[in-house]
């Protein structure tokens, strides 16, 4: 595996964008902890209080074209990226939302 210098932990988002959809786990696809059955020692961190689509959002607009995204699962934080992108830049442009 590659050396990595710094790790970021983020809680994943609890519940899927689309309502009523129902969560799955492709525990068939990814082991049962998400990362090939590699069986890791538990993260010693704290999770962020940012949430992981922020951060993304955030680091994208700090280095731009440098950011590489490994993402496994069912992908809500990416589809809450393109929302905050989204909503990030239509601010500039709506004055009420009620």
């Amino acid at each position: 595996m590659a050396e990595f210098r710094e790790f970021f932990l983020f809680i994943a988002s609890l519940f899927p964008v689309k309502k009523g959809t129902k969560l799955r786990i492709a525990d068939f696809v990814h082991g049962a902890d998400g990362l090939g059955n590699q069986n890791f020692d538990p993260p010693k961190g704290k999770p962020v209080e940012q949430s992981a689509a922020a951060f993304l959002v955030e680091q994208a607009k700090l280095h731009p074209g440098k950011v590489t995204v490994v993402a496994l699962g069912p992908l809500t934080n990416i589809a809450l990226v393109r929302f905050l992108v989204l909503w990030i830049f239509l601010a500039d442009f709506i004055k009420y939302i009620t």
